[in-house]
């Protein structure tokens, strides 16, 4: 990243190269950074106190933390608030979050064409535009349609946050329509879309009027790729076991999309081969006897346990087939003498979660592969604001930062990561966060990490809700929860 937010630049002409104490170069962080470098010195703490006698104390702590709730012209309001509003504006943005943080990832973004929203439908509504009986579709939800036509011809899409419908289905299709629901509150799936598939429209079946479903909003601002290009999102990793007359063996694989193809040769063909099956979630027991090979593992929106016998393979088209029999013939192998486990949770991989818990140490080997130069730090030297945001009932494990280091905050913007001792980790932390640092930050929370990220421009990664350099430090801190604690 070679842009550094204006908000942050004193910060970085006066940045330290110490390690920060407990309460020195914290405010520093926190306040340049939301508050932005002044033109005129502002008496900070007098205003304050002059507020105090005017409004109270207690607003002045919400001004302090940046959380200042005003009510209709311009009054501090402690009255009760429009509640249709406020249930408005919720399903107004859990329908918006689904489409841009869900739905579209999973989805080739050059061949998108068109979003339409209806924010609070009924089933009866539903059946009455995409057809069927009413008791298919759920009682209330939102609906997000969006335009193709799609040619899908791998299952390249990411599917960590809407596991229920996703991949996309292998075909040509010339609309997706999917309804949202509230997301759960507690689990593994607290705050995340919760999205099913409502209709897939072959090509050339036209789009219907959803004005009958109720208010529809068309998206103005599509967020169109590059069309020879996909997301790094798209990769995964295969354990092959091989079951041979000469021995039980095992091999692994990293699958990454890049461009127009998987970089590995042997992903390649099992991506096509799987699409071939039309199996984008296998899960199926090895023969009893004679020779298999058993592909475990997630490469794109495949997931499973695929068999592979000769029989089975001979079906594949000849070309195919031939580049999966070199492919396993060109893998490296180590003798095996058992069967290993298959991969678990199949169908739901939103449960598959792990219980091992990420140390700071881990966190920071992440956090130094993006350049980031962060270093563990005591746990006494967490601010203590940041503590008092942490409930009595959960422990900080662990903390990094890279405070203190202008040069890396030059690159990589400013870092901070906290370890816990529960995972998955408590709403609430993430929620305070959030208001304490306002839009210029990014919140990043993964289990037993949370990662404060900034500088923070959302106009570069506007679907994403975060930039780039945040994008793939996110994934890599997900791909680190998900190989049980283990640096990628």
């Amino acid at each position: 990243m070679t842009e550094i937010d204006t908000h942050i630049a004193d910060l970085l002409e006066r940045a330290r190269l110490t390690a920060p104490d407990a309460e020195g170069d914290w405010p520093d962080v926190l306040e340049r950074s939301r508050r932005g470098r002044r033109a005129v010195r502002v008496p900070v703490r007098g205003v304050l106190l002059a507020a105090a006698l005017l409004i109270g104390v207690g607003a002045v702590a919400q001004a302090e933390t940046g959380v200042f709730s005003l009510g209709s012209h311009g009054r501090s309001s402690h009255h009760r608030p429009n509640q249709r509003l406020t249930i408005h504006m919720q399903r107004t943005l859990r329908v918006t979050e689904a489409a841009y943080s869900g739905i579209i990832g999973t989805l080739p973004r050059h061949q998108l064409t068109g979003i339409a929203t209806v924010n609070l439908t009924t089933a009866a509504k539903m059946a009455s535009v995409f057809g069927g009986a009413a008791d298919r579709y759920p009682d209330r939800a939102g609906v997000v349609l969006v335009k193709g036509p799609f040619s899908i011809s791998l299952y390249l899409q990411g599917c960590k946050r809407i596991p229920t419908a996703c991949p996309a289905p292998i075909g040509d299709w010339a609309w997706l329509a999917y309804a949202v629901l509230p997301s759960p509150r507690t689990g593994p799936r607290a705050g995340l879309p919760n999205v099913r598939w409502v209709h897939v429209a072959p090509l050339g079946q036209p789009i219907p009027d959803l004005h009958p479903l109720g208010r529809v909003t068309v998206q103005t601002s599509l967020p169109h790729g590059d069309p020879h290009s996909v997301d790094r999102q798209h990769q995964g990793a295969v354990a092959i076991v091989l079951q041979r007359p000469t021995g039980l063996t095992l091999g692994r694989v990293r699958c990454v999309y890049e461009r127009t193809h998987y970089t590995d040769q042997l992903c390649q063909a099992l991506a096509e081969y799987v699409a071939f099956l039309h199996k984008p979630r296998p899960d199926e027991p090895h023969p009893s006897q004679g020779s298999w090979t058993r592909v475990s593992g997630v490469i794109g929106g495949w997931r499973g346990n695929l068999m592979i016998t000769r029989a089975r393979l001979a079906a594949a088209p000849p070309a195919l087939r031939a580049r999966i029999e070199a492919g396993l013939a060109t893998l490296s192998t180590k003798p095996i003498t058992r069967i290993p486990p298959p991969l678990r949770c199949v169908r739901r991989p939103d449960l598959c979660v792990s219980s091992k818990m990420a140390t700071i140490d881990e966190v920071v080997a992440v956090e130094n592969r993006h350049s980031l130069s962060a270093h563990t730090i005591p746990v006494s030297a967490v601010p203590s604001r940041y503590r008092a945001f942490v409930p009595a009932a959960v422990s900080i494990t662990g903390a990094a930062t890279n405070a203190g280091d202008s040069a890396a905050i030059a690159r990589r913007g400013y870092v901070f990561s906290m370890t816990f001792d529960v995972g998955p980790q408590p709403a609430s932390i993430y929620v305070r966060f959030r208001r304490l640092l306002g839009a210029g930050w990014g919140v990043f929370p993964d289990w037993n990490v949370l990662t404060l990220y900034h500088p923070f421009t959302p106009e570069r990664g506007l679907h994403y809700r975060h930039n780039l350099t945040g994008f793939s430090l996110l994934r890599d801190l997900d791909r680190l929860i998900a190989n049980r604690g283990q640096a990628p």
